[in-house]
C-alpha cells in the first residue's frame, strides 16, 4: 500500500496535488450550503403571530410568528425547532449538546427567501445558568448586513418531560451592522 501511495504521489507535482485537496474541499463546502432544511412537521405552528419590531431591540417569537424589521423591508419568521439535544435539566451530560431553529428571512425587495438556522448551546450538568451566561454562549448569524442574535431558547428541557413545540419562545437581537 505504501508504494501504491508514494507511485500515486509521484504523477503529480506538489503543487498539483495541494490545489486538488483544496479545489476539493471548497467543492465539499460549497455544496453543504445549497440544501435546504427541513423542520419536522411535528414541530411547525401555522398559527402564529404578525408583529413589528424595531432593530437592536430584544424580543420574544414563537413559532409561526412572523415579525417585520422596522426600516428594513424585511421579515423574518419563526419556521419550527430543527434540533434539540440540550442537556436536560437532572441529568449529567457529556456534551452540552445545543437547541436549533429555522428561521425564515423574506426580503420585500428582491421577492426572496433565505434560511437561516441559529443555535443555542445547553450545559454539561444539565442547569439553567443565568442570562448572562446563555447570552454569552448564543450564535450569531451575520447575513446581508443584518446580525440576528439567539439569545435564549425557553422552556429549558427537563429529565423525562416531553417539550411541546408551540411552548418554544426564542428571545432574539437583531442588528444592522
Amino acid at each position: 500500500m505504501h508504494m501504491l501511495k508514494n507511485i500515486l504521489l509521484a504523477r503529480f507535482p506538489a503543487g498539483v496535488r495541494l490545489s486538488g485537496v483544496l479545489l476539493s474541499g471548497i467543492l465539499l463546502l460549497a455544496g453543504c450550503r445549497e440544501f435546504t432544511v427541513e423542520p419536522d412537521p411535528s414541530q411547525i405552528d401555522e398559527g402564529g403571530r404578525t408583529f413589528d419590531v424595531p432593530l437592536d431591540e430584544f424580543f420574544e417569537i414563537r413559532p409561526g410568528d412572523v415579525v417585520g424589521l422596522d426600516s428594513t423591508l424585511r421579515s423574518l419568521e419563526f419556521r419550527g425547532l430543527i434540533e434539540e439535544s440540550r442537556c436536560p435539566t437532572g441529568a449529567t451530560c457529556e456534551t452540552p449538546g445545543r437547541a436549533s431553529i429555522l428561521l425564515i428571512l423574506s426580503s420585500q425587495q428582491d421577492d426572496a427567501e433565505y434560511q437561516l438556522l441559529a443555535s443555542v448551546q445547553g450545559n454539561l450538568d444539565g442547569t439553567r445558568d443565568s442570562d448572562d451566561d446563555n447570552v454569552n454562549r448564543s450564535g450569531s448569524i451575520r447575513f446581508d448586513g443584518l446580525v440576528f442574535t439567539l439569545l435564549t431558547l425557553e422552556p429549558y428541557p427537563e429529565l423525562g418531560v416531553p417539550i411541546r413545540a408551540e411552548r418554544y419562545v426564542a428571545t432574539m437581537r437583531v442588528e444592522q451592522r
